[in-house]
């Protein structure tokens, strides 16, 4: 069985769901209509595969700690096959990503304390 997450409600507009549930979102009507225009491009399955896209979109989510996304691209993924284990490994590599860059922009901060 996949994880139970919180979904949150989501108003449909052509080929991608919007986070905005039944309001706008807070962007003047013509720069939301760019994005929303912009997004539905950038999610429709293309040289990537839906659920390729999805996992990306779902660790990048992660990353921007953006819980509405989170729960969104969850879905979606699932929706497009995604199994919990493909899910866990994506993440992985967010958590792995993640840690990465602190280790690197700090090794140097630490190293250079520790020499005073």
């Amino acid at each position: 069985m996949l994880y139970k997450v919180k979904v949150y409600h989501m108003k449909q507009t052509k080929t991608t769901e919007k986070f905005r549930g039944d309001k706008r979102m807070f962007l003047l009507k013509e720069v939301e209509d760019l994005y929303n225009k912009f997004a539905d491009k950038v999610y429709k399955p293309n040289v990537l595969d839906g659920k390729t896209k999805e996992l990306i979109a779902l660790a990048c989510s992660v990353m921007a700690d953006c819980v509405p996304c989170i729960n969104h691209h969850y879905q979606k993924a699932v929706e497009y096959g995604a199994t919990r284990e493909e899910i866990s490994e994506a993440l992985a590599i967010t958590m792995s990503v993640s840690a990465g860059s602190k280790k690197a922009k700090y090794s140097s901060v630490i190293s250079e304390l520790e020499r005073k």
